[in-house]
């Protein structure tokens, strides 16, 4: 496009050159900076960089009106959780919904993935290849899954098909696959469509909006 328009001397650099060009060696934060032994390294430590132990809150100061930690917050009040309890899940699976979707449906952050950022790196290709959906053997002998099988998952939303891994490291009852994943890669649909819009008050009141890819039920059977 750069080229059609006249400019392709401005886009004309190689992948390295970019990368290169991204690196302000006048700034502090960079003193001592050598490119080519960071690559022949494969690291580069900050100069700045602190690489004691840290503790939070060492000094035992905190940011409350007390300085103290508060287990009780007066902000709270209005919405019932000024003292942190256990509440069910916005869909939880004893109520009436964990008739027809039990299965609690993850999405979790792997050391593969950061959101989508990693999915089109050619190097991870060859370590993960495509989404697996990880269950545990129990709830997987109950609706007749093997281990590598494509299972169709699916709640009111939406559906979304990838293949299964059976795996005692998930507690029954739960299921999950890593983030970041985009609709190219899972078979059929895609799980973001599982998801839901619904807003927990309290945590857009203090800034944390829930995150709905933690809160989801779904069925999950044989495609």
């Amino acid at each position: 496009l750069a080229a059609k328009v006249g400019l392709g001397d401005l886009w004309a650099k190689t992948d390295e050159e970019w990368v290169r060009s991204f690196v302000n060696e006048e700034h502090p934060a960079w003193e001592g900076f050598d490119f080519d032994q960071a690559v022949a390294d494969g690291i580069w430590g900050r100069p700045d960089g602190i690489y004691d132990s840290q503790i939070v809150f060492a000094d035992g100061v905190f940011p409350t009106p007390s300085t103290k930690f508060t287990f009780y917050n007066d902000d709270l009040v209005q919405f019932d959780e000024q003292v942190p309890c256990y509440k069910p899940m916005l869909e939880d699976p004893k109520g009436p919904l964990g008739e027809k979707y039990p299965l609690v449906f993850l999405q979790y952050h792997d050391r593969m993935n950061v959101h989508t950022q990693h999915i089109g790196i050619p190097a991870l290709a060859g370590i993960q290849d495509e989404p697996l959906l990880e269950m545990n053997p129990v709830d997987a002998g109950a609706r007749g899954i093997a281990d590598g099988d494509v299972v169709s998952i699916t709640n009111d939303r939406g559906a979304c098909k990838m293949k299964v891994f059976l795996t005692e490291g998930i507690v029954p009852g739960t299921v999950a696959t890593q983030s970041g994943w985009t609709p190219d890669y899972t078979i059929e649909g895609n799980y973001q469509t599982l998801t839901h819009l619904t807003l927990n008050p309290t945590e857009e009141h203090i800034s944390q909006t829930c995150t709905a890819f933690y809160d989801v039920l779904v069925e999950v059977e044989k495609a």
